[in-house]
């Protein structure tokens, strides 16, 4: 039966049809479509969106078939790694690295991987930006059993022989000159330069360093592409070629093609921004940070871990060929965009401001002048003292708030024409001015021509820092000299990521101001990205936060000795670091496991459960198991399974375990073995990878037994199981797992044998991960070849709806509540009538303003079901377990309770309180502020046991402020008193008071309150147990039994 489904499966081609569809013809006849009413953009959108999405489950069905090895390559007498296959005019590579043949900037695999997803997310970027007249292609990047597949629709007649498409820009083959075509070249910089602040620039018409020519006209010989003689010709021709330089507008490795059918295709897009210049060697023109941090914590340790040195893991060069891939976010450069653009016309208005005074000061001066009477004698006294006192406040705030940079150039203004003696005018007025208009004039449509001349110097040379490429020296004098302006730049952006925004971030999660903290890695990385900061980055963040939370310590030690009499009111949260070492291990987990999947010509993705399930083992432990202790925790398991006349916690037999090898390449047979690793080996390469990619030593995870941390904290095991299953695809049995005890995961020979705690049947699937070009989102997603799992949500190309779902919000802040309710129920409409289904990202944004904008209107029947509605898109597109999830129970339950459903609203909230706990582990920062207020809710209807409880549960979680530690003991103290627990009440008021006078201290309003209601309580406590006292001698007295006997 499995045959013959075999034999009946094509993979994705629709035989219906009589023939293969065309992909490419199709996409870019539904982009060319009319777009002059709302109806053509709207079938325009859903054309568009329907070719994609068949296209992504073809790319699926098709990498299913290949990774079977039931379609053939076009080029089977290659290495595998080289195979290239065309199946249902869809091209299928590996992300490997091709050699010498093709011209790019990097070499070795890794960087092939990382190029692959760069040329997606670039896809993406211009798919969304919709330029007409530039096309590109359907891309597809699926990574499955550690190797990357890049499925692409095909350049018409590109696979027909040179003479069926041109070469318009770039280079194809490695040691060939640039080609530019002029109209190609304006319509990228019209496009690219002006929509994503790319640079035009000149580069050597021969980029390739002399060096790296010389070893790809050898490797050419070698292979007899060309003969010595036509190789040295070759080479002398386009070194003395006339037009030394050529003009490009984005990364010289691209590729602008003109297909057969006369439209032009992009191609090979691996980045729109700078190259990261943290992630450049200090000798090669790097900021040289790494290297100064590695210099700072050279011999010693980092967070109190129980390492020796940071010398086991982490290198101290960042020379690595992945990170020539290693490019800015686009966030950065459209955050450094605005910054420079609103200096530059700040600084403008101030000055045209002063000339327009000292223009009116003159014309005064000619003027004769009038006689001043006592009322003007006396207003010109009261501008002075108004100016005076003006100066006063502001150098009173100074310190506090940074001022305004237009205040300090006028002050510097003043200073310079203090000797002519020049009346300037209110400071206030100009600065009013300048508010009022510089947003105004930011607008492209309202810029000057000089104006958008500087808008234009400030486009990014994307072409900097680059191995393997020859410099402009001697070339170019001018060019050259641009070239370094344009290195110092990005180095600008590279320390600002340093020294500003990686700080900056650390700061606000500490204050916990400006947003809520991430829930997981996913959360963590949207965050990051949203403030231009690559993920790489997050070894830096957690040896911050560690910092931090030794400052914290540190402290808190100074107050117990007497050297401090204050503690400042918030403390860094643990959850913090937690969540980002989490993140760390996870993504190097995974890579780790790529690479033992594909080791021995990929011998382990044959029968990939027992390498996957011996890994997530020692992952989840603390130690390996002993023969004795092996021996006894499976005797115990029988004994319990014999008590509970059930099986399901026994090891699996010989017979299950022989289900999940494939025919003839397991079990006895004489198939390569797969290698088999302790739990110590697992760790190092997890380890050394987490230095080598984020120059990071671990605290928390994989700590010895004397580490101070492993004996304060819990490692998040639960978590950090749940990450790497999200990063690759791995779908476990529902079953109770024991996380965080010794382990068992070696093997014998070619047999598969039970691990421990997870065993090789509780791998119940490996799902492909995958990454569309036009996608809403951006990164990998888990995908099913049968399409169990739902595709992810592609990017609606219909302005119509963005457009009109910002314009709620814009209503929404403005309190016009119809115009927004309207607006989103508008654009709802839009996005379901171009993807058919409410099941989409941005019918969710709508749906959740719409539950807002009712709220607000005091609609909360109408307002609960929209956010219910909300809640179920969110589950069904991200999972039960998302951030989008807990926000929207969050959300839900605040209506409900509002609304006096409180029952149903309590429901919802402890749902957040366990997805929290879930995802980011007991001490999570919000999870004692949401025990709190359940335990108010239920003190003010009167459940006093109830809040008792909620309120002891707070008490126990991690609390970043110290202010609301003084709140939950008051709050319990109340409950106590009420209860007639005096004595636990008085302990709560008297930790109250003290943590009030160590964050307040005596004097603050807060501090006296706390302590008048101690001594009150204390009075009271004491009246209490005088009267029970003397009650109770009375009846001793009286020989009364209080009980009724006599």
């Amino acid at each position: 039966a499995k045959s013959e489904e075999y034999r009946a499966d094509t993979y994705g081609i629709d035989i219906r049809n009589g023939a293969a569809r065309d992909w490419n013809e199709e996409l870019q006849s539904a982009r060319e479509m009319p777009v002059s009413t709302l109806q053509e953009r709207i079938d325009r959108a859903r054309m568009v969106y329907k070719v994609l999405q068949d296209f992504f489950d073809a790319s699926l069905r098709g990498a299913n078939g290949i990774f079977a090895g039931l379609i053939s390559p076009m080029n089977p007498n290659e290495p595998m790694r080289s195979h290239v296959y065309l199946h249902n005019n869809i091209f299928f590579s590996r992300a490997v690295d091709a050699g010498l043949d093709t011209y790019k900037i990097s070499s070795g695999d890794n960087a092939a991987r990382k190029s692959a997803s760069r040329d997606a997310s670039c896809m993406s970027a211009l798919h969304k930006l919709d330029i007409k007249g530039l096309h590109t292609l359907a891309t597809i990047v699926l990574d499955y059993m550690g190797v990357r597949l890049v499925c692409q629709s095909i350049v018409p007649g590109i696979l027909h022989g040179e003479k069926t498409h041109t070469l318009l820009y770039g280079a194809v083959e490695a040691g060939t000159s640039l080609v530019s075509n002029d109209e190609m070249h304006k319509q990228l910089e019209e496009s690219l330069g002006v929509g994503l602040m790319v640079a035009s620039r000149k580069v050597p018409t021969m980029p390739v360093s002399g060096d790296r020519l010389e070893v790809i006209m050898k490797t050419k010989e070698k292979t007899g592409y060309l003969s010595p003689q036509t190789a040295k010709k070759e080479e002398s021709d386009d070194l003395k070629d006339p037009q030394n330089t050529t003009l490009m507008c984005g990364p010289i490795e691209a590729k602008g093609i003109k297909g057969s059918d006369q439209r032009k295709y992009l191609l090979d897009l691996t980045r729109f921004t700078p190259r990261d210049a943290n992630w450049v060697p200090l000798s090669e023109g790097g900021t040289g940070n790494w290297e100064k941090a590695f210099e700072e914590i050279k011999y010693s340790s980092v967070g109190g871990s129980g390492k020796k040195n940071n010398e086991n893991y982490v290198p101290p060069l960042v020379a690595d060929e992945e990170w020539t891939m290693a490019v800015l976010r686009p966030e950065l450069i459209t955050a450094l965009t605005h910054v420079k653009m609103s200096e530059y016309m700040e600084s403008k208005l101030v000055k045209k401001e002063q000339n327009s005074v000292v223009k009116s000061n003159e014309e005064k001066d000619h003027e004769p002048e009038p006689m001043l009477d006592a009322k003007t004698a006396a207003d010109d006294k009261d501008i002075i003292e108004h100016k005076n006192s003006t100066a006063s406040s502001e150098k009173s705030v100074e310190g506090d708030v940074p001022v305004d940079k237009s205040r300090k150039t006028n002050d510097k203004i003043a200073e310079k024409d203090k000797g002519t003696e020049l009346p300037t005018p209110n400071q206030s007025t100009i600065d009013d001015l300048i508010a009022s208009k510089i947003w105004k004039t930011t607008d492209e449509k309202t810029l000057q021509d000089e104006d958008k001349e500087y808008l234009k110097s400030l486009r990014y040379n994307i072409n900097v820092f680059l191995p393997y490429t020859r410099s402009l020296e001697g070339l170019d004098d001018e060019a050259h000299a641009q070239h370094k302006n344009d290195e110092g730049r990005a180095l600008e952006a590279a320390n600002y990521i340093w020294h500003e925004l990686l700080p900056l971030l650390t700061k606000t999660m500490k204050d916990n101001s400006g947003h809520q903290m991430p829930v997981d890695g996913i959360a963590v990385t949207e965050l990051l990205h949203s403030r231009g900061i690559n993920c790489r980055y997050l070894g830096r963040l957690a040896t911050l936060a560690g910092a931090e939370e030794a400052k914290d310590l540190a402290a808190q030690k100074d107050v117990q000795e007497g050297k401090l009499s204050k503690l400042p009111r918030r403390v860094m949260p643990l959850c913090w670091l937690e969540i980002l070492e989490c993140e760390i291990v996870a993504r190097a987990a995974k890579h780790v496991l790529d690479s033992y999947l594909t080791e021995n010509c990929g011998a382990a993705a044959l029968r990939p459960a027992q390498t996957i399930a011996a890994f997530l083992s020692a992952l989840l432990s603390t130690g390996e198991e002993s023969a004795s202790e092996t021996e006894a925790r499976i005797s115990k398991q029988e004994k319990a399974a014999n008590g509970r006349m059930n099986g399901s916690n026994l090891e699996p037999d010989d017979e299950e375990l022989a289900k999940l090898t494939i025919s003839n390449v397991g079990g006895g047979s004489n198939f390569s073995p797969i290698t088999f690793r302790s739990r110590g080996e697992v760790w190092e390469a997890i380890e050394k990878e987490v230095g080598r990619r984020f120059r990071y030593t671990l605290t928390l995870y994989n700590q010895c037994d004397n580490s101070p941390k492993s004996n304060e904290r819990s490692v998040l095991y639960m978590p950090l199981l749940r990450r790497v299953c999200q990063r690759t695809g791995i779908r476990l049995a529902a079953k109770k797992i024991e996380l965080g005890v010794k382990c068992l995961c070696g093997g014998s020979g070619n047999e598969i044998t039970a691990s421990y705690p997870i065993s090789p049947i509780d791998i119940v699937d490996v799902l492909p991960m995958v990454k569309h070009a036009a996608a809403y989102g951006e990164g990998f997603v888990p995908c099913s070849f049968t399409g169990t799992v739902a595709a992810p949500p592609l990017h609606v190309l219909l302005p119509d709806a963005k457009a009109t779902i910002e314009a709620a919000h814009m209503h929404w802040h403005e309190k016009s509540l119809p115009n927004a309710l309207e607006l989103a129920q508008e654009a709802a409409s839009l996005y379901q009538r171009v993807v058919d289904t409410p099941l989409h990202a941005g019918v969710g944004r709508c749906l959740d303003l719409t539950a807002v904008v009712l709220f607000q209107a005091q609609e909360l029947d109408m307002a609960a079901a929209n956010a219910s509605r909300a809640l179920a898109v969110a589950v069904q597109l991200f999972g039960f377990d998302s951030s989008e999830a807990v926000t929207a129970h969050s959300t839900l339950a605040h209506i409900l309770i509002s609304s006096g459903n409180v029952a149903s609203g309590f429901k919802h909230l402890r749902a957040v309180v366990y997805l929290m706990e879930l995802m980011s582990g007991p001490r999570y920062v919000e999870l004692s502020n949401i025990y709190h207020k359940l335990g108010t809710m239920y003190h003010e209807i009167g459940n006093g046991i109830n809040a008792l409880r909620f309120y002891q549960a707070a008490s126990t979680k991690c609390c970043f402020d110290r202010l609301i530690e003084c709140m939950i003991s008051k709050s319990t103290a109340l409950v106590l008193g009420a209860m007639g627990q005096f004595k636990p009440a008085l302990d709560n008021e008297k930790r109250a008071y003290g943590l009030y006078r160590l964050v307040l201290g005596d004097e603050h309003e807060l501090t006296k309150n706390s302590g008048i209601n101690l001594q009150v309580n204390d009075l009271f406590f004491l009246f209490y147990y005088v009267v029970i006292f003397c009650f109770t001698h009375l009846l001793l007295f009286l020989k009364i039994d209080y009980f009724g006997k006599k």
